[in-house]
Protein backbone atom coordinates (compact mmCIF):
# COMPACT_ATOMS: atom_id res chain seq x y z
CA UNK A 1 0.00 0.00 0.00
CA UNK A 2 2.85 2.55 0.53
CA UNK A 3 5.29 1.22 -1.88
CA UNK A 4 1.87 1.68 -4.12
CA UNK A 5 1.22 5.39 -2.79
CA UNK A 6 4.87 6.17 -3.55
CA UNK A 7 4.91 4.80 -7.02
CA UNK A 8 2.45 6.43 -8.06
CA UNK A 9 3.28 9.94 -6.40
CA UNK A 10 6.56 10.27 -7.00
CA UNK A 11 8.08 7.21 -9.42
CA UNK A 12 5.77 7.94 -12.02
CA UNK A 13 6.42 11.69 -12.20
CA UNK A 14 9.94 11.75 -12.24
CA UNK A 15 9.09 9.10 -15.49
CA UNK A 16 6.47 11.54 -17.06
CA UNK A 17 9.44 14.71 -16.52
CA UNK A 18 12.43 12.48 -17.74
CA UNK A 19 10.15 11.57 -20.64
CA UNK A 20 9.62 15.33 -21.41
CA UNK A 21 12.95 16.16 -21.37
CA UNK A 22 13.54 17.13 -18.23
CA UNK A 23 17.33 16.42 -17.27
CA UNK A 24 18.13 14.19 -14.55
CA UNK A 25 20.20 16.90 -12.78
CA UNK A 26 17.34 19.87 -13.32
CA UNK A 27 15.33 16.79 -11.65
CA UNK A 28 17.46 16.26 -9.04
CA UNK A 29 18.03 19.78 -8.29
CA UNK A 30 14.52 20.65 -7.87
CA UNK A 31 14.31 17.25 -4.98
CA UNK A 32 16.97 18.92 -3.23
CA UNK A 33 15.66 22.56 -3.21
CA UNK A 34 12.38 21.07 -2.18
CA UNK A 35 13.29 19.31 0.50
CA UNK A 36 15.77 21.53 2.25
CA UNK A 37 13.24 24.57 1.68
CA UNK A 38 10.23 22.43 2.83
CA UNK A 39 11.35 22.05 6.49
CA UNK A 40 12.87 25.43 7.35
CA UNK A 41 11.74 26.82 10.36
CA UNK A 42 9.28 29.56 8.85
CA UNK A 43 5.56 28.20 8.39
CA UNK A 44 3.54 29.30 5.56
CA UNK A 45 6.82 30.64 3.43
CA UNK A 46 7.67 27.16 1.68
CA UNK A 47 5.76 27.77 -1.25
CA UNK A 48 6.72 31.03 -2.20
CA UNK A 49 10.53 30.15 -1.04
CA UNK A 50 10.14 27.23 -3.17
CA UNK A 51 8.76 29.69 -6.63
CA UNK A 52 11.57 32.15 -5.94
CA UNK A 53 14.16 29.02 -6.45
CA UNK A 54 12.28 27.96 -9.31
CA UNK A 55 12.51 31.03 -11.01
CA UNK A 56 16.26 31.95 -9.96
CA UNK A 57 17.47 28.30 -10.35
CA UNK A 58 15.19 27.55 -13.39
CA UNK A 59 13.81 24.56 -12.00
CA UNK A 60 10.52 23.39 -13.23
CA UNK A 61 7.66 24.46 -10.83
CA UNK A 62 5.74 21.85 -10.58
CA UNK A 63 8.47 19.11 -9.73
CA UNK A 64 10.17 21.70 -6.57
CA UNK A 65 6.34 22.21 -5.31
CA UNK A 66 5.32 18.25 -5.27
CA UNK A 67 8.44 17.61 -3.18
CA UNK A 68 7.70 20.77 -0.70
CA UNK A 69 4.33 19.28 -0.27
CA UNK A 70 5.49 16.12 0.52
CA UNK A 71 8.05 17.35 3.46
CA UNK A 72 5.38 19.32 4.72
CA UNK A 73 4.81 17.10 7.73
CA UNK A 74 9.17 17.37 8.09
CA UNK A 75 8.31 20.96 8.79
CA UNK A 76 5.91 20.84 11.50
CA UNK A 77 8.02 17.95 13.28
CA UNK A 78 11.15 20.09 13.48
CA UNK A 79 9.72 23.42 13.80
CA UNK A 80 10.00 23.48 18.03
CA UNK A 81 13.62 21.10 17.51
CA UNK A 82 14.69 24.08 15.59
CA UNK A 83 13.02 27.24 17.83
CA UNK A 84 14.40 25.67 20.70
CA UNK A 85 17.80 24.81 19.18
CA UNK A 86 17.95 28.38 18.26
CA UNK A 87 16.44 29.93 21.48
CA UNK A 88 19.81 28.69 22.60
CA UNK A 89 22.56 29.96 20.72
CA UNK A 90 20.33 33.62 20.69
CA UNK A 91 19.84 33.36 24.39
CA UNK A 92 16.18 33.73 23.67
CA UNK A 93 14.39 30.66 24.92
CA UNK A 94 10.74 30.62 24.17
CA UNK A 95 8.35 28.81 26.78
CA UNK A 96 6.81 25.42 24.81
CA UNK A 97 4.03 25.33 27.55
CA UNK A 98 0.67 27.47 26.82
CA UNK A 99 0.12 28.61 29.70
CA UNK A 100 3.48 30.08 30.16
CA UNK A 101 3.59 31.75 26.91
CA UNK A 102 -0.07 32.68 27.40
CA UNK A 103 1.28 34.44 30.51
CA UNK A 104 3.88 36.13 28.47
CA UNK A 105 1.90 37.23 25.60
CA UNK A 106 -0.33 39.09 28.41
CA UNK A 107 2.17 40.82 30.50
CA UNK A 108 4.85 41.97 27.45
CA UNK A 109 3.64 40.73 23.91
CA UNK A 110 6.66 42.74 22.51
CA UNK A 111 9.02 41.48 24.43
CA UNK A 112 7.45 37.38 23.58
CA UNK A 113 7.58 38.82 19.86
CA UNK A 114 11.38 39.79 20.17
CA UNK A 115 12.24 36.24 22.03
CA UNK A 116 10.42 34.39 19.97
CA UNK A 117 11.93 36.19 16.27
CA UNK A 118 15.49 35.85 17.89
CA UNK A 119 15.10 31.92 18.60
CA UNK A 120 13.32 31.23 15.05
CA UNK A 121 16.29 33.26 13.99
CA UNK A 122 18.51 31.26 15.65
CA UNK A 123 16.49 28.45 14.23
CA UNK A 124 16.68 29.53 10.82
CA UNK A 125 20.69 29.09 11.37
CA UNK A 126 20.70 25.82 12.83
CA UNK A 127 18.37 24.98 9.08
CA UNK A 128 21.48 26.34 7.05
CA UNK A 129 23.43 24.23 8.44
CA UNK A 130 21.90 21.18 8.34
CA UNK A 131 20.55 22.20 4.82
CA UNK A 132 23.67 22.46 2.90
CA UNK A 133 24.69 19.22 3.48
CA UNK A 134 21.66 17.73 2.90
CA UNK A 135 21.18 20.05 -0.86
CA UNK A 136 24.23 18.74 -2.01
CA UNK A 137 24.10 14.96 -0.57
CA UNK A 138 20.17 15.16 -2.65
CA UNK A 139 21.60 16.69 -5.72
CA UNK A 140 24.17 13.87 -6.27
CA UNK A 141 21.96 10.64 -4.93
CA UNK A 142 19.02 11.66 -6.30
CA UNK A 143 20.95 12.92 -9.63
CA UNK A 144 22.54 9.48 -10.32
CA UNK A 145 19.38 7.95 -9.67
CA UNK A 146 17.69 9.53 -12.22
CA UNK A 147 20.04 9.46 -14.55
CA UNK A 148 19.71 4.87 -13.93
CA UNK A 149 15.80 5.68 -14.32
CA UNK A 150 16.29 7.57 -17.61
CA UNK A 151 19.00 4.98 -18.86
CA UNK A 152 16.42 2.31 -18.34
CA UNK A 153 13.99 4.29 -19.70
CA UNK A 154 15.69 5.12 -23.06
CA UNK A 155 16.91 1.43 -23.44
CA UNK A 156 13.34 -0.15 -23.19
CA UNK A 157 12.25 2.63 -25.83
CA UNK A 158 14.61 1.45 -27.66
CA UNK A 159 13.58 -2.37 -27.75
Amino acid sequence: MVRAFFIDKLYVPVQTYLKQGLSPIKLAEGFAWGIVLGFIPLLGSTTILCMVASFTRKINMAVIQLINWFVYPLQLILFFPFLKLGGKITNSPVPFSISQIKLMIETDFLGFLKQFALANLGGIFIWLLVAIPIWYITLITLNKLFKSINLKRQTIQKK
